[in-house]
């Protein structure tokens, strides 16, 4: 798979593909460059692609992401498009491919941190046979109704978040978890166009085999049974209201408070930081929750 060009702004040394080591470029950015100077390349749209209509909570921040497996809308028949063209040649496009989305198209419009990263990948995903929307305010990307991956905007790097990426087989090891909480996400950090292009391949590689991983109906194992820390399991022992507010808790708020008390090196400030939260247990709020 070869990648149409996109133009970038940013003409910065390559950066390796590890999110840990990506480099904060947020001081790179041009506050004066206009959204509307970066073209997109997605052939020709019709009228009919304008007229589309879209979900009208497409842009809502707030809403709290489902399981990866609801239903998202199903991809829409269209004649097989043109293969997309670059300067080594064209893209292989799936036998169903999605017009660009006006709500994605809004999206790379306002964006202030990585317009050019978004715009180099649509191609690639989209011929990769996804449907892109906007949902949970970022750009989704859809196969048959399942969520494949989404577009996350970090200070550092864009995320290329897949949903069932710990079921990748990852052979090119350019796969990160999203910290000690997460068990089914893993992204792969893009830090410029540069990226984008010499990751056309894996990119829709990965994406191929998402679909598959879709398609069965795997499912990432559930999570083995919390063992907590002494400290949080006594203090719980001892406080049978505290117990039932912590069980009620999501399991990874609970996960996230046993790992915040175990960290600590000492006994006495394990118990402190047991103590220090009792009360947020008991209002059914998680560590970072405000």
């Amino acid at each position: 798979m070869i990648l149409a060009s996109a133009p970038s702004r940013r003409n910065g040394p390559r950066s390796s593909f590890r999110c840990s080591s990506a480099r904060n470029r947020a001081g790179t950015q041009d506050p004066y460059r206009r959204r509307h100077d970066v073209p997109h390349h997605h052939g020709n749209r019709s009228a009919a692609d304008e007229a589309d209509p879209r979900q009208g909570d497409a842009h809502q921040a707030d809403a709290a992401p489902p399981d990866p497996g609801e239903a998202h809308a199903s991809l829409r028949s269209v004649p097989p498009a043109q293969p997309l063209t670059a300067p080594h040649g064209p893209i292989a496009v799936a036998e169903r491919v999605d017009p660009p989305n006006p709500d994605v198209d809004a999206y790379v419009e306002q964006a202030e941190r990585w317009p050019d990263e978004i715009t180099a990948l649509r191609p690639i995903l989209t011929a990769s046979g996804l449907a892109e929307q906007i949902k949970w305010a970022k750009p989704c990307y859809s196969h048959d109704g399942g969520n494949i991956l989404i577009l996350q905007e970090m200070k550092e790097f864009l995320a290329v978040m897949f949903f069932k990426g710990a079921l990748l087989t990852d052979p090119k090891n350019v796969l990160e978890d999203q910290g000690p909480n997460s068990r089914s996400a893993r992204r792969m950090c893009i830090t410029s166009v540069d990226d984008v292009t010499r990751l056309a391949d894996t990119i829709g590689a990965y994406v191929a085999e998402a679909i598959e991983i879709e398609r069965s109906g795997s499912q990432v194992p559930p999570a083995p049974a919390l063992e907590l820390v002494d400290e949080l399991r006594l203090r719980l022992d001892a406080d049978p209201a505290l117990r039932t507010a912590f069980e009620a808790l999501t399991p990874g708020r609970q996960r996230e408070y046993n790992l915040y008390v175990e960290e600590a090196k000492q006994a006495s400030t394990r118990s402190a930081r047991v103590e220090k939260h009792v009360q947020r247990i008991l209002d059914g709020r998680g560590l970072r929750d405000r």
